[in-house]
């Protein structure tokens, strides 16, 4: 996952980060989302702007059979 990559981000993170999160130069990631439970701002590098446009991530379980 690109997102993940370019921001240094954990998995639920990316998967919790929502459109109105993203800023002009940096993504906020509220604390209730992060494992210290802290907010974290982080630069948008100009590699991670085109994956941007994919958030959010729809993401579903795998079923067992």
């Amino acid at each position: 996952m690109w997102i993940a990559l370019l921001t240094g981000a954990r998995r639920g993170e990316v998967l919790a980060m929502r459109p109105e999160d993203i800023g002009r130069d940096t993504i906020t990631i509220h604390a209730g989302n992060t494992k210290t439970r802290r907010t974290h701002v982080i630069p948008i590098v100009s590699a991670l702007r085109p994956w941007l446009k994919h958030l959010p991530i729809q993401y579903t379980t795998p079923t067992r059979d």
